[in-house]
C-alpha cells in the first residue's frame, strides 16, 4: 500500500495561493533597492563619496537583509474556509495559522475554529457537514483525457492508471499521489480511450449507484466489444482474463473499461466519515487525524495515513453522524406516473444525478448529493422515528437551459425547456408538511426544511405543474439529508 505517500509536493507553494501580493511587494523593493542604491553605488569612484554616501543607504540595506532573513511568515498567512454544521447555515471562518486554529481536537471528536474576532470554538465532528475550502473539483467521471477509479464505497481517483501486479492495481492521483489497492476493493477502472457514452453509463451505474455491482468481471473494449468472465492476474501492461473464449491476454491499450465483481457486500465503518474531495475531483474516506493551516491528515479506511496539502482539497464532506443523506437510503418503493395513461414508464428515481444522470445543478452551483426525479414521481422511504428535521433545496435542473439554446423553436415561442414547470410536495405519514407552489426552470433555488419527528414513513412527490405539460420536468432535491 502507498497511501501514506505524502501527497500535493508537486504543487504550488502555499505563497503562491495567497501570498502573491505580499511577494511582490518584496520583489518590487528588492529592484528599487538594486536600481537606486547599489547600482549608484558601483558607479561612484570617489572613495570618499561613498563614504558620504553609504551612510544614507545602510539603514535601507539592514531592512533589506532583515526582509530576506525572515521572508513570508507561512503563519500569518490566511486561508478562507467556510464551516457548514446541521443545525446552522454556512459559517464564515478564518483560517489564520495553527497559533489560532487547532483543527482537531485529541479525540478527534470535534473541530475547532474561530469566528472572525471572536472566541475558539468546538464543533462535534457528528454535527459537521462540510468544510469548504472556496476551491472548485473536477468532474473527474466526466474528463474525456483521464483515467478514474471507483472504489468500494464510492471513493473514486483521477488521474493515471500506472498498471497491475498480481491482484493489485497501482493509480496515481494528480492531487493526492500514488495509491496501491487490492483488487477486492477496486469497483471500476476507466481508461483513457473510453467514449462519452461509456462514461455516462459508468458514471450512471457506478458513482451514481444505479445499478447493482455485476456477479461477473467485465471488460469494455475501446473497440465497443465486451468481455464477461473473471480476471485471472494483473500485470504491468496486460490482463490474464477468463471467458467463454478461454484464457486470454489483452494489453490495456485494447481497454476502455473494466468493472470488477463484488465479491462482498460494502460495510460501513462505524463512527463519523470524512470524505476529503480534492481539486482533480478524487474522492477519499477516512477519519480526520490532524488539522491545520497546512494540511489535512486522514487515517483512510485501508488504514493508512494520508496527508493533503490544503491547496489541493476542495472540500471536506462528513457522514455517519447526525447527518444522513436521503440519497445514501434505500428507498421502500419508488413510481412514475406518466401524463397519459399506458405510456411507458420512462423515468427512474436518481441517487446524487439529474433525472438525464448528469451532475445536480441549481441556481449556478453543482451539488455532489440529492435526487433526480421527473413529473410525476413519487418515492417512500422508512424514517422510523429516527430523525427530526429535512433539509434541502428543490428546483428545476439548470440543465434545462442547455436545452433551450440547442432547441430550435418558432418565432414567438417559448424555449421548449422554459415548460419546466413542477410542484415539489412531502408528507410524512401521509400528512403534507411541505408544499413548493409551481417552481419553473430559472427560478431561484427553493430550502426546504421541516419537521419529521416522530414520523414512520417519508414521502417525496414530484407534480405536474399547472401548465399541464411535463417537458423539461428535471426536478432535483439538492443536498437533501435528514438530522437525527
Amino acid at each position: 500500500m502507498k497511501e501514506d505517500i505524502e501527497a500535493g509536493t508537486g504543487g504550488e507553494d502555499i505563497l503562491d495561493a495567497v501570498g502573491n501580493h505580499f511577494a511582490h511587494r518584496i520583489d518590487l523593493f528588492l529592484s528599487d533597492v538594486i536600481h537606486c542604491v547599489l547600482l549608484p553605488c558601483c558607479f561612484v569612484r570617489s572613495a570618499s563619496a561613498r563614504i558620504l554616501i553609504m551612510p544614507v543607504f545602510r539603514p535601507l540595506l539592514v531592512v533589506l537583509a532583515a526582509v530576506v532573513a525572515v521572508g513570508p511568515s507561512r503563519a500569518a498567512v490566511a486561508v478562507n474556509v467556510r464551516l457548514t454544521s446541521v443545525d446552522a447555515s454556512d459559517v464564515p471562518c478564518a483560517w489564520i495559522g495553527v497559533a489560532r486554529v487547532t483543527g482537531v481536537t485529541g479525540d478527534g471528536r470535534a473541530l475547532l475554529f474561530r469566528l472572525s474576532g471572536g472566541q475558539p470554538q468546538r464543533l462535534p465532528l457528528e454535527d459537521a457537514v462540510r468544510i469548504s475550502f472556496g476551491r472548485s473539483a473536477k468532474a473527474a467521471e466526466t474528463d474525456a483525457q483521464g483515467a478514474f477509479m471507483v472504489l468500494a464505497g464510492g471513493d473514486l481517483l483521477a488521474g493515471q492508471f500506472i498498471g497491475g501486479r498480481g491482484e493489485t492495481i497501482t493509480f496515481k492521483s494528480h492531487s493526492l499521489g500514488e495509491f496501491q489497492f487490492a483488487l477486492d476493493r477496486v469497483r471500476a477502472l476507466l481508461l483513457p480511450p473510453a467514449s462519452a457514452t461509456l462514461r455516462a453509463s459508468l458514471r450512471e451505474a457506478l458513482v451514481s449507484r444505479q445499478a447493482r455491482p455485476p456477479r461477473d468481471d467485465v471488460i469494455f473494449f475501446a473497440d465497443g466489444n465486451k468481455a464477461v468472465g473473471t480476471i485471472v492476474v494483473l500485470a504491468r501492461d496486460t490482463i490474464t482474463f477468463e471467458s467463454d473464449a478461454g484464457e486470454q491476454t489483452y494489453p490495456y491499450q485494447e481497454i476502455a473499461a473494466l468493472v470488477v465483481s463484488e465479491q462482498d457486500a460494502y460495510v460501513e465503518p462505524q463512527g463519523v466519515i470524512a470524505r476529503l474531495v480534492a481539486t482533480d475531483g478524487s474522492r477519499v474516506s477516512g477519519h480526520v487525524l490532524r488539522l491545520d493551516d497546512q494540511a489535512l491528515t486522514l487515517r483512510t479506511l485501508a488504514g493508512r495515513e494520508l496527508r493533503v496539502e490544503l491547496l489541493q482539497v476542495a472540500e471536506v464532506r462528513f457522514r455517519g453522524g447526525r447527518l444522513v443523506y436521503v440519497s445514501d437510503l434505500d428507498p421502500l418503493r419508488s413510481r412514475f406516473i406518466p401524463l397519459i395513461e399506458g405510456e411507458p414508464s420512462l423515468w427512474t428515481l436518481r441517487r446524487d444525478a439529474n433525472v438525464l444522470g448528469g451532475p445536480l445543478r441549481l441556481g449556478g452551483r453543482r451539488f455532489a448529493k440529492g435526487l433526480g426525479m421527473h413529473s410525476k414521481s413519487r418515492v417512500v422511504y422508512a424514517l422510523d422515528e429516527k430523525y427530526r428535521r429535512l433539509l434541502g433545496q428543490v428546483g428545476i435542473d439548470d440543465g434545462g437551459f442547455e436545452t433551450a439554446t440547442a432547441t430550435k423553436r418558432k418565432p414567438g415561442t417559448a424555449p421548449r425547456a422554459q415548460t419546466g414547470n413542477v410542484i415539489f410536495r412531502v408528507e410524512v405519514d401521509g400528512r403534507r408538511v411541505f408544499d413548493s407552489g409551481p417552481r419553473r426552470l430559472g427560478d431561484a433555488p427553493l430550502a426546504l426544511d421541516v419537521a419529521v419527528a416522530g414520523g414512520k414513513r417519508l414521502l417525496l412527490e414530484v407534480d405536474f405543474g399547472p401548465d399541464g405539460d411535463d417537458i423539461g420536468d428535471h426536478a432535483n432535491w439538492a443536498e437533501l439529508r435528514l438530522i437525527r
